[in-house]
């Protein structure tokens, strides 16, 4: 396995922790807060976690 290939069950596992970071950030500070303390850090794959679902929240209301 070279270093850009990844297991499918580490992506699987990281993608479960980025909406778990994702949904506690939400918890702690709202979805633009969260929004912005994302960008902040440069965290793309947990702000992609938090925009899905401030969509899904969006098309539910």
């Amino acid at each position: 396995m070279t270093a850009t290939t990844v297991d499918p069950r580490n992506a699987v596992t990281i993608q479960r922790d980025l909406a778990d970071l994702a949904l506690e950030l939400v918890d702690r500070v709202g979805v633009e807060g969260a929004i912005r303390y994302c960008h902040s850090l440069g965290w793309g794959g947990v702000l992609a976690q938090i925009e899905a679902m401030r969509a899904r929240r969006e098309f539910q209301s």
